[in-house]
């Protein structure tokens, strides 16, 4: 039975590693908008091949479209809670889903909720920073993959459904307010255009960078020394270049 992935293979490449190198020997998972399965069976013959009493648990909106059958999918609506006891998981994975989520503040909430002290969460969004992503959004006013829909449709399953664009910098914000850790920011991989183009406009970011630094340097200066990092990191070639963030989260406490 053939399985659909909704996200890249190069996305998928990423996440798997990362799931790999935070797997214990005796390790619960979740694979939270799951799909049709793709990555799931692919994390299950993972677990397959490794030593100890790692479980893989999934769920959906649409749990019947899963056709992976050796795994459970549950019904989960994001939206309304996800539903599993608290401190139940060890990693919690979400790809192509945080960009479908009417509250993603809330959704950060119950993930940790149900990820047990030190567990990790990876999910995937687009990368709407990146340097492609800001021409479109100066001439057009939307951002690369949001955009206008049709107002009497709901369908939060498909590309369509690019419901909420959040920018890295608000990605992480919302982390750390909902008790995360950030261990580590990924991507899938550097566009040849989003680089070629970076090259092009880098003078003009690295002078309006440094522009807004300076005026909130004047105002906020306590502030700015708070985000300074992740200021850099929004404004570098690797997130103006990237077509996809990886977030690698862990819960604190």
């Amino acid at each position: 039975m053939e399985i659909k992935s909704y996200s890249l293979p190069k996305t998928n490449r990423v996440v798997l590693g990362l799931i790999r190198r935070n797997m214990s020997d005796n390790c619960k998972i979740l694979d939270l908008g799951a799909g049709e399965g793709y990555l799931a069976k692919r994390v299950n013959n993972l677990i397959a091949q490794t030593e100890g009493r790692q479980e893989l648990s999934a769920c959906d909106l649409f749990p019947e479209n899963f056709k992976a059958p050796e795994i459970q999918c549950d019904k989960v609506d994001i939206n309304e809670g996800i539903g599993y006891p608290e401190n139940q998981f060890d990693i919690v994975y979400s790809v192509e889903v945080f960009e479908h989520i009417e509250n993603q503040f809330q959704m950060l909430k119950e993930v940790r909720k149900i990820l047990k002290p030190g567990g990790t969460f990876i999910f995937t969004t687009p990368n709407i920073l990146n340097i492609n992503s800001r021409i479109k959004y100066l001439f057009t006013g939307f951002y690369l993959l949001f955009d206008i829909m049709p107002l009497n449709w709901n369908d939060p399953q498909h590309t369509g459904g690019h419901i909420n664009p959040t920018t890295l910098y608000y990605v992480c914000f919302q982390a750390i307010k909902n008790g995360f850790s950030i261990k580590g920011i990924h991507i899938d991989k550097m566009k040849r255009s989003g680089l070629f183009w970076s090259l092009i406009f880098w003078p003009f970011i690295k002078v309006g960078n440094r522009v807004f630094r300076f005026n909130r340097r004047n105002k906020d200066r306590h502030i700015l020394r708070q985000n300074i990092e992740a200021i850099k990191l929004i404004n570098s070639i690797k997130i103006l270049s990237s077509r996809t963030i990886i977030m690698e989260l862990g819960k604190k406490g």
